[in-house]
């Protein structure tokens, strides 16, 4: 049985709040994107399973037999909008990670 983790409860906040310069500011602010890509991408998993089962119970209401229904889901409409998702997501971090770096850059720091 896998262990049941724990909700979070996550803040978010403005970066036009944050303090620090510019250079610290921007990076703070991609972190908490990146941070909540991360989150994003850790409540997908579970979410595609109950979107499977959702799709699944809907197919037996109908009366429909599921034969390889389970097996075929992930290239259902669903399940492949669900890969594409979590495709978006994965390239969203990489694109986020290198731009983080660049607006690190300070041109004035030693």
């Amino acid at each position: 049985m896998t262990p049941i983790k724990k909700t979070a409860v996550i803040t978010v906040q403005d970066p036009r709040e944050f303090d620090g310069d510019p250079y610290q500011v921007s990076v703070r602010a991609i972190q908490q994107v990146r941070g909540l890509i991360a989150l994003a991408t850790d409540v997908l998993e579970p979410t595609t399973l109950m979107v499977r089962n959702a799709d699944l119970e809907r197919e037996l209401a109908f009366g429909n037999e599921l034969g390889n229904a389970g097996k075929d889901w992930p290239e259902s409409p669903q399940g492949r909008q669900l890969l594409i998702i979590a495709k978006q997501l994965e390239d969203a971090e990489a694109r986020l990670a290198r731009l983080e770096k660049a607006t690190a850059f300070n041109p004035k720091a030693r």
